[in-house]
């Protein structure tokens, strides 16, 4: 990905991010460092999206050094795409019969019981947890293709 594009996806995405990933920061546990537990979560969540990033720049070489790389960012692109036009209706369908809602599911229970603890482990945990949630701008970014 180009440095411009990337920079314009993440300043861009930061305005969605506010309003979707604001109040799970939110709804963090309170306590005496306040700060300090959002910078835990973060750190979190910075590591997942690293670890996204690694795997998809290692595949994104390989594909390149076998020469599919075009094809496949053309074919990630459309269903991009398709994944935005589509009716919400037919999205959900989709997800149910993928099996996809049963791990978002499953996930959300754990980010849950994270949530009911007071430790700075549990922070850093559900920014972990947070990392995996669906986000279109996350597979934007991981697919190399700029807004």
């Amino acid at each position: 990905m180009e440095l411009i594009p990337g920079f314009l996806l993440g300043f861009l995405g930061s305005f969605h991010c506010i309003g979707m990933c604001g109040p799970l920061i939110l709804a963090l546990p309170h306590s005496s460092r306040f700060m300090l537990r959002r910078i835990i979560h973060s750190l979190g969540r910075v590591i997942t999206y690293a670890l996204f990033g690694l795997i998809f720049g290692i595949l994104g070489e390989r594909l390149f050094l076998a020469g599919l790389q075009q094809v496949i960012s053309i074919i990630l692109g459309g269903l991009i795409i398709i994944a935005v036009v589509l009716p919400f209706n037919i999205k959900t369908n989709f997800l149910k019969t993928a099996g996809l809602d049963k791990i978002i599911n499953r996930l959300k229970i754990s980010i849950s019981k994270l949530y009911k603890s007071n430790s700075a482990i549990a922070s850093f945990g559900i920014g972990l947890l947070n990392g995996f949630l669906p986000c279109r701008f996350v597979y934007i970014a991981l697919t190399g293709h700029s807004p």
